[in-house]
């Protein structure tokens, strides 16, 4: 089962969990350590044992003042105020206690999903500054080109010195890619709690399975069950057709003719909004589940079309490859200059990172489809 579960993207995301701008790593961690680290380090996810005592203490003390089961006795407002508001409240209580629980889960899964996207974010940040090293060298060699050519009489001294400046420009800009790494690896240990040093190495997992060997129908109702929004809308829902029924049926009871206009009237606007509030709770959890479902739709066309990318891009590389040997005969044999050899070079790296970073997304996209579920229970044997 591990074998199916947990396949490492071969050559291309071993070289994605390299180091490319820090050097060799003093400290490397797996991504289980960095997550137990980044976890610890979160004071938000210790401090919601705090709600989840209060909420159990409210519990109890609701309980003990709530009556044990609903009796129809008395008029509609008594009832209402004595019988129906405190098992609302009782249960709004459990249920706030419930949702305090599920909150800290998804505190944890949130630091997760977090660190994995900082983690991706360090090595895009690298790969993009040795990119900036490709660059630097291209521009570089057009500022010899520039000389060689207004040493030559083939360029006038107001286009080469503006040519120049702009060359100049473009190569100051290349430093932003450093920032960015500097930037990249602060967030990193900012979650981890460590110093700010890039001396620190954190190797991904990779749970990457085929899409029709996952039950994406369980791993639906996995989200719509753990994901903080859509359960408190659903307790909502629950409450307020709870409360709703509890005074339909009562109401049903009444022969209206026999009370006052005033008492009709309170009896009437007391179950209206009873029943308002269960239709506008239960649309608004409907709609809420439709977008759901479209952004649930929208990941799985998103997997699919990285799917279709990474093998566009595999193809790619295997035909530049397939050139190399063209481009080393022209070279060797003087019908190539060693510039245009180094930019088919580069194209190869550039177009390996551009994989890479593919393979990540995909990485994030599958992390982000199964952080609700258990993998035992959503792959299909």
């Amino acid at each position: 089962m591990k074998k199916i579960i947990c396949g490492i993207l071969c050559a291309a995301l071993i070289f994605a969990n390299t180091t490319v701008y820090a050097g060799i790593p003093k400290f490397r961690y797996s991504f289980e350590e960095a997550a137990k680290m980044a976890i610890e380090n979160a004071p938000e996810y210790r401090l919601q044992d705090n709600a989840i005592d209060g909420y159990s203490d409210a519990y109890d003390a609701l309980e003990k003042v709530t009556p044990s089961e609903i009796r129809y006795t008395g008029n509609f407002k008594t009832f209402v105020s004595r019988q129906v508001d405190p098992q609302i409240k009782l249960e709004d209580t459990y249920s706030n206690y419930q949702s305090a629980f599920l909150k800290k889960e998804n505190i944890k899964r949130d630091i997760i999903l977090n660190l994995r996207r900082t983690v991706i974010g360090v090595q895009k940040a690298e790969m993009a500054y040795s990119e900036t090293d490709i660059g630097k060298r291209n521009k570089q060699n057009e500022l010899e080109l520039l000389e060689i050519r207004y040493e030559n009489g083939l360029i006038s001294k107001n286009d080469y010195n503006d040519s120049k400046r702009k060359i100049k420009d473009e190569l100051k800009a290349f430093d932003d890619g450093e920032k960015a790494v500097d930037l990249a690896y602060r967030q990193l240990n900012t979650l981890l709690g460590r110093e700010d040093e890039k001396d620190i190495e954190v190797k991904l997992d990779d749970t990457v399975i085929p899409l029709e060997k996952l039950d994406l129908a369980q791993i639906k109702k996995d989200m719509i069950k753990k994901d903080q929004t859509l359960n408190s809308l659903s307790e909502q829902k629950r409450l307020a057709d709870y409360k709703y029924g509890l005074m339909k049926e009562r109401y049903d009871k009444y022969d209206l003719d026999k009370f006052t206009d005033t008492m009709r009237s309170d009896m009437e606007e007391l179950y209206d909004k009873a029943k308002n509030d269960y239709e506008n709770t239960d649309k608004l959890y409907q709609n809420t589940i439709d977008r759901f479902e479209k952004s649930f739709n929208d990941m799985i066309e998103d997997i699919e079309d990285l799917y279709e990318d990474i093998e566009d891009a595999k193809e790619k590389i295997a035909e530049e490859k397939e050139n190399r040997s063209l481009y080393d005969l022209k070279y060797e044999s003087g019908r190539m200059s060693k510039l245009e050899y180094d930019a088919l070079g580069d194209k190869i790296t550039l177009l390996a990172h551009e994989l890479k970073k593919l393979e990540l997304d995909l990485n994030m996209k599958y992390a982000e489809l199964l952080i609700y579920s258990d993998l035992k229970k959503v792959v299909k044997e």
